[in-house]
């Protein structure tokens, strides 16, 4: 399936965002710290995961609200630069901007988007209102994409990350390939035609039968890595991407989420880096 559609969107975006002098210490200022963002209210949230195995952080951890994920312990901060929670409208509104990488490193969040040409201009547009809001905010590069799959092995240098398959029965939106968009625009993916024209644009899932796992998914705060839906008449075929120390926490909104669901049926579970070469 990330054969197919490994480089559909062509392009992307480089961001570094400096993370505060209140953000959580870490052992090694060149550790890249895998995170993820939370919306509550109408404010921004960094998490990030840490090994549980930095206990002489405890004492601040604390002042983190942290929740223990079996090896890792996530860390929450509210993000400083305020400018940055409105942005969110204008990145949600580019019908193919998709997020990639997230993590933290010497003091920076960093955090790259894929996104496909036809929305090159939309991007510009972003990238000035950026600039302009706060100075900090660096443009690292805009440039090709390196593709789904070297981002993901570039990802499970920071955290191993496990797929999980399964399929459900659905009669709509036949032939192509779907990408959730996630915590960028939750009610939408990227479509991928499978015609042979190679079109790329957004499409609305708010009604999917498998929104309530992911937006559930979401409330859960488990990162999700890449989820994709290959349609073939009436058969979806579904991959979810996610770091392996969260699997257990997937599976609970999996079952409890999609009990209800015409034809689901758990295919298999396996390690990215055993299967990178296969899916």
């Amino acid at each position: 399936m990330l054969n197919t559609i490994d480089r559909g969107l062509e392009m992307a975006l480089y961001l570094s965002i400096p993370l505060g002098t209140s953000g959580p210490p870490f052992s090694d200022e060149n550790e890249q710290v895998p995170m993820d963002l939370h919306f509550s209210a109408k404010e921004l949230y960094y998490d990030f995961f840490v090994k549980e195995s930095l206990r002489n952080y405890y004492e601040i951890y604390k002042y983190f609200n942290p929740i223990h994920f079996g090896n890792f312990v996530l860390l929450e901060q509210r993000v400083e630069v305020p400018e940055l929670v409105p942005i969110r409208k204008n990145i949600s509104s580019i019908p193919t901007i998709v997020l990639g990488g997230l993590f933290s490193q010497k003091g920076n969040v960093m955090m790259d988007f894929r996104f496909h040409k036809s929305d090159i201009q939309r991007v510009g547009e972003l990238v000035r209102l950026l600039v302009s809001i706060n100075e900090d905010i660096k443009i690292v590069k805009m440039e090709q994409s390196e593709g789904l799959r070297a981002k993901y092995e570039e990802m499970e240098t920071r955290s191993p990350m496990t797929v999980v398959e399964f399929s459900y029965v659905d009669e709509r939106d036949s032939d192509r390939i779907l990408e959730w968009k996630g915590i960028v625009d939750p009610k939408g993916a990227v479509s991928y035609s499978l015609d042979g024209t190679g079109e790329v644009s957004r499409m609305d899932v708010s009604n999917a039968p498998i929104m309530p796992l992911l937006l559930s998914v979401l409330r859960d705060r488990i990162p999700v890595v890449g989820y994709f839906e290959k349609r073939k008449r009436s058969e979806v075929h579904s991959m979810m991407i996610l770091p392996t120390f969260l699997v257990k926490h997937f599976l609970v909104r999996y079952f409890n989420e999609t009990k209800n669901l015409a034809g689901i049926n758990l295919l298999k579970i396996e390690s990215y880096s055993n299967v990178k070469n296969r899916i």
